[in-house]
């Protein structure tokens, strides 16, 4: 496992993922990391966590991904031309139906 920093995640896919959150009473990462694995279809352990204290509105999340995520998130950026917190938040907002364009030329996936 492997801590990955996601940094100016929009506010409407920060606010969808807490939805989720407070939903299924589990932490922030391992909602998105559950939505990241199934996207790649990769396996990654979920740390079990519950949500704890409701998560803030910040722009930034830290996830912990096994090496097969981190793996695949690497390859992704590289391969979408933009950073791995790019790739992140294109995954995250695909998922919740949002619009996402990084700022850098890349792929945008649907």
């Amino acid at each position: 496992m492997s801590l990955t920093n996601v940094r100016n995640v929009p506010t409407d896919v920060k606010a969808a993922l807490i939805r989720d959150v407070e939903e299924q009473d589990r932490s922030l990462s391992d909602t998105a990391v559950e939505i990241l694995a199934t996207y790649f279809d990769v396996a990654s352990p979920l740390s079990g966590r519950n949500s704890g204290p409701r998560a803030g509105l910040s722009d930034q999340l830290q996830l912990r991904v096994s090496d097969g995520l981190a793996a695949a998130l690497w390859q992704a950026a590289r391969e979408w031309r933009v950073t791995q917190s790019q790739a992140v938040i294109q995954v995250l907002a695909a998922h919740y139906g949002l619009p996402y364009r990084p700022k850098r030329r890349g792929k945008v996936i649907t």
